[in-house]
């Protein structure tokens, strides 16, 4: 990674929760699907991001 990409990774582990999970919820839908993220991966992490929010699942604390 680059450090500019270090950078904004290690301000965004300092955002709260919901902040966290609206970051990705906004970025997931950027990603190109020709990108090397396979669809089964996108929907993994979104069955996980709907799991935190209904309080099925704790979210992580650092």
């Amino acid at each position: 990674m680059s450090a500019t990409l270090e950078t904004l990774f290690a301000e965004a582990l300092e955002l709260p929760d919901e902040s966290r999970l609206e970051l990705v919820e906004r970025l997931i839908p950027t990603i190109k699907p020709e990108a090397s993220v396979e669809a089964a991966q996108l929907a993994e992490v979104v069955r996980r991001m709907e799991e935190v929010q209904s309080g099925e699942a704790p979210a992580c604390s650092r």
